[in-house]
């Protein structure tokens, strides 16, 4: 690969908020990216009563869960073996 096409690449895959903003606020994005990929994965669950707890348990008792994959992935965890 030429320089010019690897930079060009490089700015295809880096993050808009770190090209525009500098590297200070690209952190604010990232959680924020974070965060909406809690709601996918959340709203993608099957059994709507499932749905359900592990919405309110994510809303209410563990906010931490917002920032954490593998909190989340333990509450679902944990409310799937409640409901069997």
């Amino acid at each position: 690969m030429t320089p010019t096409r690897v930079c060009s690449s490089a700015i295809d895959i880096l993050p808009r908020s770190l090209i525009t903003t500098g590297c200070g606020k690209f952190s604010v994005g990232v959680a924020d990216r974070m965060k909406l990929q809690r709601y996918i994965l959340i709203d993608n669950l099957e059994l709507r009563v499932m749905y359900d707890d592990v919405k309110s348990h994510y809303k209410r008792e563990c906010r931490e869960a917002k920032k954490n994959d593998f909190m989340l992935f333990n509450i679902t965890k944990e409310k799937a073996r409640a409901q069997r």
